[in-house]
This record gives structure tokens, C-alpha cells and sequence, in this order.
């Protein structure tokens, strides 16, 4: 549910408010491209797919889309191991949605997941997409901020009550 209020209605239909997400968006156009002293690697290969799956111990990277061409599935690395990992989606091949970035507890606060959305939208801009849209968690709503990315409006996850 989009809206910068609290919902009110949702607890006579069964719901709860499962979390507070922000729906944000970047214009690629007057972007700054800075690129980061971190190892970001796109991933092209179902081995290296299978790799970070391993490690993360779940599906980080979908397998059956790997072949996607408006799908692009990006891992950074740290010691030569998986540290985090994110995606994006070119839609229209004019916007690029970046979703799923994900990265390990032990490595959050070094930069990791800044250079690898940083190397996800030089990729997408390159691409040709002049807009980058995403969702994001109260948690990663700090670091999409500090990339530029301002808030559209809030959404409210709400869960099914049982």
C-alpha cells in the first residue's frame, strides 16, 4: 500500500503491518559516476552462480533467469568470497530497478554494498536507462540516500493475519 499515513482500514480486513518500506528513485542523467576500490563482478555463469547460492546458503541468484538479458545479477566479494550481492532489472530499457542487494552481517558498514550498487547503475546507465527506481527497507534507506536516491513515498507492508 503506497501513502505517506499510516493505514488505519487494514485491521478490519485481516492485516498487520508487516514493515515500513520506502519506494525511492534516481535520476541517471545527473548521476555522478564514481567507481569504488571494492571486487563487484557481474555474474554470468551458473557455477559462479551456484558459488554465492553456497555460500549464502539460499538462492541469492536465480538460476533460471541467469539468462535474462535485461537481468543482471552482481556479487561483491571480499577475500575471494561473497560479501553481498543485488540485481537489477531493466525495465523499458530506459529504467533500471535494483532490487534484492543483500549483504553479509560481518561486512555491513565497509562500503561493500555502495560500490556494488555504484558498479549495478554504471552498468545500467551504460546500458541506456536514464532512471533507477527500487524499494527499500528502513535499513537500506540510509544508503540509498548517501547514493542519491530520493523518496517518492512510503509503502506499507502489510501481512495477512492467520
Amino acid at each position: 500500500m503506497f501513502s505517506d499515513e499510516k493505514p488505519y482500514s487494514y485491521d478490519a480486513e485481516g492485516y498487520t503491518i508487516k514493515s515500513t518500506e520506502f519506494l525511492m528513485m534516481l535520476n541517471l542523467d545527473s548521476w555522478s559516476i564514481e567507481t569504488e576500490k571494492k571486487i563487484i563482478k557481474r555474474v554470468k555463469t551458473e557455477e559462479e552462480a551456484r558459488r554465492i547460492n553456497h555460500f549464502f546458503d539460499k538462492a541469492a541468484i536465480d538460476l533460471i533467469k541467469l539468462d535474462d538479458p535485461n537481468l543482471h545479477f552482481y556479487v561483491g566479494e571480499v577475500n575471494g568470497h561473497p560479501a553481498s550481492y543485488g540485481r537489477y532489472l531493466l525495465l523499458d530499457k530506459t529504467v533500471c530497478f535494483l532490487s534484492d542487494v543483500f549483504t553479509s552481517k560481518i561486512h555491513r558498514g565497509k562500503g561493500i554494498a555502495k560500490a556494488l550498487c555504484r558498479k549495478m547503475l554504471i552498468d545500467a546507465k551504460q546500458e541506456g536507462a536514464a532512471k533507477s527506481v527500487l524499494a527499500s527497507s528502513q535499513t537500506g534507506h540510509p544508503l540509498y540516500l548517501k547514493l542519491g536516491y530520493r523518496d517518492v513515498t512510503k509503502m506499507w507492508v502489510l501481512k495477512k493475519q492467520l
